[in-house]
């Protein structure tokens, strides 16, 4: 009894993890956290391991049966997880290296998570019919995932990331993409198989898919009511609620779920009555229905590097099975057709790559850009820019520390001392280099990297042998299709990084080999019961409790400090960032519970403090509590700062924050450290220079926009802040001369030029440009008050009266303080 029980803990657990890419941490069926696309699905994952692989551990102290065989593919996952882990330890930050943060939630944590979801999967899934329904049941979250995208593409359903490129439950269409990458090969593999014992398994899959799509909608209608009532004090108005129920597409997919269940229920029962042909004949359709499924997602995802990652694995499995399949004819002659197929859609769409269809779609005009430009321009602009100035950063750090690189998640470091100038017009901060080579390469160096290769190696090196033996462990088509899905995954992470889903997928496929070509067969599932008697006769490890105690308490330990801190940051720090009824005392509280759970987070927790104090700041709060918010950031960035002292982002987040909050002269010393780290970076110079400005340190500011500027001649915004500092040193002919034939457009469409002069003591020409701004439009509001503080700076005590009545009848909330004003000014007050 004890080993049953602990045998299906670890086998239930198992069939929970392809439920995690539907997690999202939102708050309606999970807590609400941080990135909850992210911190949702990994912490599912990482606590079903951990009672999965509890439960596994005690069979393995009692029952040999369950221990791992040996194989290359293990002992090459141990190899790259011992490397990694090394590389993590002396990391140029360790902390983040092995527990990451809530944005990615990778690091050593997540790797070794990895290798015991592998572990207990290669060993406790010991039958070929165990694999099937487990690959079946991601085939039919899969489906239910297409229902999902089905509503992002009809309007009924939010797009998280923006725009029109569906991203499902994942909040990214890339990581969309790789998903159903993985689920068309699935499919693809059970469709050659297509026994007359994988029926039932497809089968069950649609109802599966159907099912959880119906449930769903009742869950979702019961969220969103609940949502009403609370926006509505509890009373929802009854039009809203009767047209809040189900959309068009909504009802149509609720109705067809309902028709697929009982059409597949109508399957189920008349099969157990057909032949083994029919039997295949209807596997096959719905196999390839399936496919056809994925693929429709997977398009409108528009990810170019899992659609052209999937066409080339396909392509090559398909050129394969025409080449060697000597056994299927019928399989060999569709391999010819589908190949004549790809070449003739891939010809009419390089032939009109210039249409207005194709300009019109999104995930064509994505790949038609690919054409549309040379290699040189592609890599000059655009996104393809961003991934070869970030490639060349990674290749530069790479030299600095080449044998066990940076440690995981450092390649920040990176991106801040090797900062190209030309990247003045992409992401801000680049934690990844978007390339599994370059990303492998930085994080555990040469022997990282080709540690993470040699596990595609031996996993080709036995797919490769299998063909050489009397009787192959998989027929040739099956490990061709492995194969091709191996090369698919690797080349679309050629253009993106791993999420936890697709690890899941990997670490599947390769549990999946090392049960097929592990070392000696471990016995079947079904015989491990009658098996056990014997052993149980010879050995008393069963009623040894010392060991399963052991591994429970290790299991609570694991799961508080691993997951529930965690969580628990997670949950507080989305409070301390939410808008309390108890006004900003009350996010301090949650900012302080938050920063009080552990390592996993605490710089993001430190990162939105900085950013409330500043918010805080600028409120109308009692003075107190932002005093209070300011000192706990400034100590906490300070704190964040010793223990990352190569860390150019928390200086600019904590010289930004002084600058705000303090003056110029607080923030300076930050920023000037921030530049010391990363010279090149013109956003940081910039901030730096205007803080030098506003400390009056004109010179000293304007040398640094015009570094700033220098550095990349193209960037607009640096040749106006240039302008402008030039402007502050009173150089009005150099300003103009910088700017050329946009000089009189930009002095009477960008406010900060008047303000320059102004700033500069230049008062008559910011009058006469304030008042061409008055003319062009004559409400507006600020205009007229910095004409009105302008003329107080020259003694017009008169018109400034006048400017601030107008400014008083163009804004009620302004009365107030323009009242004291006018009053200070006819009291002869001096004003500054």
């Amino acid at each position: 009894m004890y080993q049953k029980t602990l045998k299906y803990i670890a086998l239930s657990g198992l069939f929970l993890v392809p439920f995690v890419p539907l997690i999202i941490a939102e708050g309606h069926f999970f807590p609400s956290l941080l990135f909850p696309f992210i911190t949702g699905k990994n912490f599912a994952f990482r606590i079903i391991v951990e009672i999965v692989f509890a439960a596994w551990l005690a069979l393995v102290v009692a029952h040999p049966q369950y221990r791992p065989k040996g194989s290359l593919i293990l002992w090459a996952l141990l190899a790259f997880l011992g490397i990694i882990a090394v590389a993590d330890i002396f990391s140029v930050n360790p902390s983040k290296s092995i527990w990451s943060n809530f944005e990615r939630m990778e690091g050593l944590v997540t790797h070794v998570h990895l290798l015991a979801y592998f572990l207990v999967a290669a060993t406790m899934f010991q039958t070929q019919k165990l694999w099937s329904w487990f690959l079946h049941t991601n085939i039919g979250v899969g489906i239910f995932m297409v229902l999902y995208c089905a509503l992002q593409l009809g309007g009924e359903l939010v797009i998280n990331q923006g725009g029109v490129r569906v991203d499902g439950t994942f909040g990214n269409a890339s990581y969309l993409g790789v998903y159903f990458l993985f689920l068309i090969f699935f499919a693809l593999l059970f469709a050659v198989k297509r026994n007359a014992g994988e029926l039932r398994n497809i089968v069950a899959s649609g109802m599966l898919g159907s099912i959880l799509f119906l449930i769903n909608q009742f869950f979702s209608y019961f969220a969103r009511l609940s949502d009403l009532q609370a926006k509505y004090a509890g009373v929802v108005p009854p039009g809203v609620k009767e047209n809040f129920f189900f959309g068009p597409l909504d009802t149509w997919l609720f109705i067809l779920s309902l028709v697929a269940i009982i059409i597949l229920a109508f399957v189920w029962y008349k099969s157990k009555k057909w032949g083994d042909g029919a039997k295949n004949k209807v596997a096959l359709s719905f196999y390839l229905l399936t496919m056809a499924l994925f693929s429709i997602p997977l398009y409108y995802s528009a990810t170019r590097g899992a659609i052209l990652g999937s066409i080339f694995g396909l392509t090559i499995i398909f050129v394969l099975l025409a080449l060697f399949e000597k056994k299927n004819k019928i399989l060999r002659g569709i391999s010819i057709a589908v190949i004549a197929g790809i070449i003739i859609l891939s010809a009419v769409f390089v032939s009109e790559k210039d249409s207005e269809f194709v300009k019109n779609n999104v995930t064509l005009s994505r790949f038609s850009s690919l054409f549309n430009s040379d290699i040189k321009t592609f890599f000059t602009s655009g996104e393809g820019k961003s991934r070869y100035l970030i490639g060349k950063a990674a290749l530069e750090g790479a030299e600095a520390r080449p044998i066990l690189g940076w440690g995981e998640e450092s390649f920040n470091y990176l991106f801040y001392a090797h900062y190209d100038p030309a990247m003045y017009n992409q992401e801000a901060w680049f934690d990844r280099a978007h390339n599994v080579i370059f990303d492998w390469l930085t994080a555990g160096g040469i022997l990282g990297l080709l540690a993470y290769l040699f596990i595609f190696v031996v996993a080709f090196y036995y797919l490769w042998k299998d063909r050489r033996g009397d009787s192959p462990r998989m027929p040739f088509s099956e490990r061709v299709i492995i194969a091709g899905l191996l090369i698919a995954y690797f080349l679309e992470n050629l253009t993106v990084f791993d999420n936890i889903v697709s690890y899941i997928f990997f670490f599947t496929v390769l549990a999946f080999l090392h049960y097929t070509y592990g070392g000696t067969r471990v016995l079947p599932v079904a015989n491990a019961v009658k098996s056990n008697k014997k052993i149980n006769k010879v050995q008393k490890d069963e009623t040894d409790i010392v060991a399963p105690i052991l591994i429970a308490i290790a299991l609570l330990f694991s799961l508080y400090f691993v997951n529930m801190r965690g969580i628990q940051t997670a949950r507080n720090l989305i409070s301390a960032i939410s808008p309390q009824e108890q006004g900003f005392q009350k996010n301090l509280e949650y900012f302080k519970r938050a920063l009080s759970y552990g390592f996993l987070g605490k710089s993001e927790v430190r990162e939105f403090l900085a950013q409330s104090a500043e918010q805080v700041s600028a409120s109308d709060a009692d003075q107190k509590v932002k005093d209070a918010f300011y000192t706990l950031a400034k100590t906490e960035l300070d704190q964040q700062l010793k223990e990352t002292p190569l860390d150019v982002r928390y200086y600019f987040f904590a010289g930004t924050m002084a600058l705000r909050i303090e003056g110029a002269n607080a923030g300076i010393p930050y920023l000037e450290k921030a530049v010391e780290l990363s010279p090149k970076k013109q956003p940081i110079l910039l901030e730096l220079g205007q803080a030098y400005a506003n400390a009056g340190k004109i010179p000293e500011a304007v040398k640094l926009f015009q570094k700033a500027y220098e550095l990349d001649t193209t960037y607009d915004d640096a040749r106006v802040i240039y302008a402008l500092g030039l402007i502050y040193s009173k150089d009005n002919a150099g300003a103009q001369k910088l700017l050329g034939t946009r000089w009189d457009s930009l002095l009477l469409s960008d406010a900060r030029f008047p303000s320059a002069f102004s700033v500069s003591g230049q008062y008559p020409q910011a009058i006469a440009l304030w008042k061409k701004w008055i003319e062009k439009d004559p409400k507006n509001f600020q205009a007229h008050l910095s004409l009105a503080l302008s003329y107080i700076k020259i003694n017009d005590r008169t018109n400034a009266v006048l400017e601030l009545q107008k400014a008083i009848s163009l804004d009620a909330t302004f009365k107030e303080r323009g009242e004291d004003l006018i009053g200070a000014i006819k009291a002869g007050k001096k004003i500054e």
